[in-house]
């Protein structure tokens, strides 16, 4: 008998290992799996070797939105073949440099490629996978990113890397790439252009706002006696609030601004931001402190984190079904910021005597947390995106990522400068008693700081969520009711 309920169409595989193999993650996991040996091998001061860590992010940050609007309006398949291309090129050039200044260039390129790749990627999965699956694809795509990072960091990090040195480990972004470009030629699609002119002002002043937010924060803790440092962070306060106005003021706005205003927007780009400042506090910290003070090699150390990522799999997959099923993304970000909570609050119990394998179920926690709140806030930005936005809108968790990111980088920077009077040479010498105290000290200290971060986040989220109750009391339900509110395909048939 049939149940009068049609079966979803099947979910399309192709376009989400296209969009889920991210070079971002690869490369940055590269290069601090390696930090120590690139840092030696091309005599990299303390400053090059920062400016080569945040070369790639501040070109992505830079190209976030600005690429989303041109591939709504030019194709999104042809820009991300495009952002493909350059991750080739600029891994490439990390391969081959012999100095300073050719690596950081090629850091630059592979940036750019990064921030297309990113700014196109959910956009041209919602627009190849059934509406129906939209939960089951998100969740999908953020597993093959998970699942893509263990495989190229075990890859890179114990195998290529281990045997052959870190160049080699560089063209496994490049080889990969390849293979996409071949896939996404014989199965995506190419997306309808959408006619519209939005505000290349407003790009460019947010460009500057992101690579000023990026640039800043990474060097607070080296440079924060410098005045040009804070004239820098005074830019970027500046530029997102102009941004703001020329888009609310503008016939042709290229990001809706009054989504802003929305509470479930407000929430999913808390939630957005809050997992990117979980994950890298607690990856950088682990990678710094197991290499400099247990003396890890990279191979060891990308075993320790593997099971961060291999549960981030199952939970990514868990959660799609959720969210296809009625789950309310609202409530899966306030759960995941609270595993996240749990286990940055493991390590705090551990107290200053560090044990290997104390942190496993802590890294168990941080690899879950993080990976129920990504579907569910990219799920709420894909349902609240007008038609003619999806780009700009759904590009909108990469914004407010790079800003948890380098919220991330800033504290955890900040902290190592004031625990850390005595810095380790690039892991040449047996660590003192003193530096080793210094260490554990910062990563306590780490860990404290992002438990409440979290904290905070979470409790901000339940009243957006309430808030958001509240001012929906009165308003028609949406029969695609994921999150409690009507989303864009709805409100346009008004």
């Amino acid at each position: 008998m049939s149940s009068g309920r049609a079966n979803p169409p099947p979910l399309k595989i192709a376009p989400i290992i296209v969009v889920g193999i991210p070079p971002g993650a690869m490369t940055l996991a590269i290069l601090i799996l390696f930090k120590t040996d690139i840092e030696k091998d091309l005599g990299l001061s303390a400053t090059l070797a920062t400016v080569a860590l945040i070369a790639a992010p501040l070109i992505h940050a830079a190209v976030i939105m600005p690429v989303a609007s041109l591939g709504d309006r030019l194709g999104r398949r042809k820009l991300f073949a495009v952002a493909l291309l350059l991750g080739i090129l600029g891994g490439a050039i990390c391969f081959s440099a012999q100095s300073p200044a050719l690596f950081i260039i090629g850091r630059l390129i592979t940036g750019l490629g990064e921030g297309g790749v990113v700014a196109l990627a959910l956009p041209l999965l919602v627009s190849a996978e059934p509406p129906e699956r939209l939960g089951d694809a998100i969740g999908g795509w953020v597993a093959t990113v998970a699942g893509s990072t263990i495989g190229l960091l075990l890859i890179s990090g114990m195998w290529i890397g281990n045997s052959l040195g870190w160049q080699p480990a560089f063209l496994v972004v490049p080889a990969i790439n390849v293979v996409l470009l071949v896939i996404l030629k014989l199965t995506v699609e190419e997306t309808a252009k959408i006619r519209k002119k939005g505000n290349p002002l407003a790009m460019v002043v947010l460009g500057v706002g992101m690579t000023a937010l990026v640039l800043g924060f990474t060097l607070i803790g080296e440079y924060y006696a410098n005045p040009l440092l804070w004239i820098l962070l005074l830019v970027c306060l500046a530029a997102f609030p102009y941004w703001y106005f020329l888009e609310n003021r503008s016939d042709n706005p290229t990001f809706p601004v009054y989504l802003l205003r929305r509470p479930f927007f407000i929430l999913a780009s808390l939630g957005s931001s809050l997992w990117l400042v979980a994950v890298s506090f607690y990856y950088l910290s682990i990678a710094d402190l197991f290499q400099e003070i247990y003396g890890l090699s990279p191979a060891e150390l990308t075993f320790w984190i593997v099971p961060m990522f291999a549960i981030g799999i199952a939970t990514s997959l868990f959660v799609g079904k959720l969210l296809n099923s009625g789950g309310k993304p609202g409530v899966l970000i306030v759960v995941g910021l609270i595993l996240s909570m749990v286990g940055f609050a493991i390590t705090l119990a551990a107290g200053a005597e560090l044990n290997f394998f104390v942190f496993v179920p802590a890294t168990i926690l941080l690899g879950a947390g993080p990976h129920v709140i990504a579907p569910a806030v990219m799920q709420v930005f894909v349902l609240e995106a007008p038609p003619k936005s999806l780009g700009p809108v759904t590009s909108w968790h990469d914004i407010t990522g790079q800003f948890g990111i380098s919220l991330g980088i800033a504290g955890l920077s900040l902290i190592l400068v004031a625990f850390d009077p005595v810095p380790l040479s690039g892991g040449s010498a047996t660590p003192s008693p003193a530096q080793v105290s210094g260490y554990l000290t910062a990563y306590h200290d780490v860990a404290l700081f992002a438990f409440a971060i979290l904290f905070v986040g979470a409790l901000a989220s339940v009243f957006c969520i309430r808030w958001g109750r509240r001012e929906l009391a009165s308003e028609r339900p949406c029969p695609h009711d994921l999150r409690q509110d009507i989303c864009a395909a709805c409100a346009a048939t008004e």
